[in-house]
């Protein structure tokens, strides 16, 4: 718990330029579930329920402290978790998680998780089904993973429509000349929703584009109107800073 609050310090301290911009005039929660992690869905299981969401260590630039600036005041137990995973870094927030929960829909993946202390890399199997006690006791230890999928009645206005967009392209997306393009892998259902709202809000030259293999690409390209344009083009700035 000390490495965290550590790390929060850390992020809180760069916030000189992280700034937000005042022009910015999004739905800050629409934002963080543009952002969100969709690799096979959203994933949650009872052992991980006050997680909001996690963040490459090496692609995210700094997007968790620019979210971390949008909701410390609101949220002031935020933790980012830097520790625990080489590769990724976790975003805790109790009632922040169970808000982003509600826009999914969530059924059993068929697939269950380890939360168990043992390191499975080096577990004695032997042991392990020695007995069927023992068998018990370790597959007890598994806990179900849920798939959720993006609600089709969450938008109600552009404001959440654009809001959404620009999270999405702050964490996934690029330009190309005068073409913006969105690119997931594995999506579930936050593609089919972006290609959806980017056609609402009037973005010309849309495409929607699913590459089969392992995993699946799914690549939204479109030309932004000026509204959305100048939001991407803000927040972008921010968290991926010259």
């Amino acid at each position: 718990m000390k490495a965290n609050v550590i790390a929060i310090l850390l992020l809180c301290v760069s916030q000189i330029a992280i700034t937000q911009d005042k022009n910015l005039d999004f739905d800050k929660e629409y934002f963080l579930l543009g952002t969100l992690w969709d690799y096979m869905g959203r994933e949650i299981h009872n052992h991980e329920i006050h997680r909001v969401d996690m963040y490459s260590k090496n692609r995210s630039g700094d997007l968790p402290a620019f979210i971390i600036s949008m909701f410390e005041d609101t949220y002031p137990y935020l933790i980012l978790d830097t520790t625990a995973n080489a590769k990724w870094d976790y975003l805790y927030a109790e009632g922040l998680a169970k808000k982003m929960n509600d826009f999914y829909e969530f059924k059993p993946s068929g697939r269950r998780t380890y939360i168990g202390d043992m390191d499975l890399r080096t577990a004695n199997l032997d042991s392990i089904y020695s007995s069927p006690e023992a068998r018990q006791a370790f597959y007890s230890q598994f806990d179900t993973i849920y798939q959720g999928r993006l609600r089709s009645d969450i938008f109600d206005t552009d404001l959440q429509k654009i809001s959404f967009i620009v999270g999405a392209y702050s964490r996934y997306g690029w330009q190309n000349d005068s073409t913006h393009i969105i690119k997931l892998y594995n999506s579930v259902s936050k593609a089919k929703t972006l290609d959806k709202l980017i056609k609402e809000i009037g973005c010309r030259n849309t495409s929607y584009e699913i590459m089969p293999g392992i995993p699946a690409t799914h690549k939204i390209s479109f030309t932004p109107t000026k509204q959305l344009i100048s939001h991407m083009e803000r927040v972008y700035q921010q968290v991926y800073p010259q």
